[in-house]
């Protein structure tokens, strides 16, 4: 219940920031539109998409309920994880996963990210008492809304053989038979419109390494959360004998959560591209640090510094913020919201029927909320040079919003300020 009474103040103003979340939303408004499945981005989310075509212009913030609702029942079953195992300070801890600030925020947007969390974490408990076509089909939803986490499948089954102690081969081979069927029937739309080659073709730059190491630790833990776990380390460092012990006490256990944390920061630090991709292993690093921190004094600060890390102090490039990110994060959904709005207005009273609107990062917000139907003009992602000038040679005016200058010199490798003219400051200059 907590869960879900401190997200309610924080889902009621946008999808989300990332451009994925809204594209999520017009895609499945296509799908209504023409019963016909194409995936948001591949390898495909067909859970969330279709999920999204029911609901038409209220689909944003439906599926952010939908979110909230599988948090709050993903906190159940890893407070039941931890009672399995026969482990203390299972609320406390339960309630720093709850609130560390990668996961709070997570939990506040329509992305799938949450939902995929949800059906891991009761797969395990599954798992652990025995329900293996449960736990199939649990874990066969966990890789259909994020196909990436198709990897984990390796520390279930050492869960399975080591810390279950499953004899029997069968049992084994009806959860791995249930997991895929599940995932099959689930990603049906996308193999009937892909085939078999539904994985990305094209895949940007890598970010920096600053951006990299940023998005594994600040943008996931917080300012507060990232003090935390450098004290945590600290006490481990200086009681490394008895943390030592602890550790050989829960052995298969650590290695399954090690497991767990190696290879989702494996397959973060192969695709560097959201600090989101690294939340599977956040439970699991919450267990080992519950464990080790045999100090009753240590473990609380600790977790009350995650607690606390998305509503206390947030640093980006350019300032520190004393508001955590958990606000920040908001007023930004609510500045791109307001902007969108903004834009097509402006965009609507330039009167002229041959006109071009250049949306880079928010065409899929304004695709969502001014679908072309109704919208007078072109309206495109990020065109080419080449597009631009023969639309100019057509006699079209070019619009553009001054946010995406440097996305569009980025990605297209042009300056868009030579050819057209802004209807809107950029965000930060308004």
């Amino acid at each position: 219940m907590a869960v879900i009474i401190s997200r309610l103040p924080f889902i009621w103003n946008s999808p989300g920031t990332d451009p994925d979340n809204w594209l999520v939303l017009s895609k499945g408004q296509k799908i209504s539109e023409t019963g016909l499945y194409e995936a948001s981005r591949l390898p495909g989310y067909p859970v969330s998409e279709y999920l999204s075509s029911f609901f038409g212009t209220d689909a944003w913030w439906v599926l952010n309920v939908v979110t909230v609702l599988f948090s709050a029942l993903s906190m159940v079953y890893f407070y039941k994880i931890l009672n399995s195992f026969n482990l203390k300070n299972k609320l406390i801890a339960t309630i720093a996963l709850a609130f560390t600030q990668g996961i709070f925020i997570a939990s506040t947007v329509n992305m799938e990210y949450m939902w995929s969390l949800f059906f891991l974490l009761a797969g395990i408990f599954n798992l652990l008492n025995r329900k293996y076509l449960v736990s199939g089909i649990l874990i066969g939803l966990m890789i259909s809304t994020r196909f990436t986490n198709i990897v984990l499948l390796l520390p279930l089954l050492y869960l399975i053989i080591y810390l279950v102690k499953e004899k029997k081969a069968v049992n084994i081979f009806y959860f791995l038979l249930t997991s895929a069927l599940t995932f099959g029937v689930c990603f049906i739309p996308v193999f009937r419109t892909y085939g078999l080659d539904f994985f990305p073709s094209e895949i940007w730059g890598l970010p920096d390494i600053k951006t990299i190491v940023s998005f594994y630790t600040l943008y996931l833990y917080g300012v507060l959360g990232l003090v935390g776990l450098m004290i945590a380390v600290l006490f481990v460092l200086k009681n490394s004998r008895k943390v030592s012990e602890k550790a050989k006490q829960y052995k298969s256990l650590f290695i399954f959560c090690g497991l767990n944390i190696a290879i989702t920061s494996a397959v973060y630090f192969r695709f560097p591209f959201e600090s989101y991709y690294n939340l599977p292993l956040i439970p699991f690093l919450i267990i080992i640090l519950n464990i080790v921190l045999f100090s009753e004094k240590i473990k609380k600060t600790v977790f009350l510094l995650l607690i606390l890390s998305p509503f206390l102090l947030h640093v980006n490039m350019s300032k520190v913020h004393l508001e955590g990110s958990v606000f920040v994060t908001e007023k930004m959904e609510t500045d791109i919201w307001n902007y969108t709005h903004q834009l097509h207005q402006k965009f609507s009273e330039k009167n002229t029927r041959r006109k071009v609107l250049v949306c880079g990062g928010f065409y899929y917000a304004y695709n969502y909320l001014y679908p072309q139907k109704i919208t007078a003009g072109k309206v495109l992602l990020r065109p080419s040079e080449e597009e631009i000038k023969y639309y100019l040679s057509r006699r079209y005016t070019i619009y553009y919003p001054s946010d995406i200058t440097d996305e569009l010199k980025n990605i297209k490798n042009y300056d868009i300020t030579k050819y057209g003219e802004s209807l809107l400051p950029a965000l930060n200059e308004k």
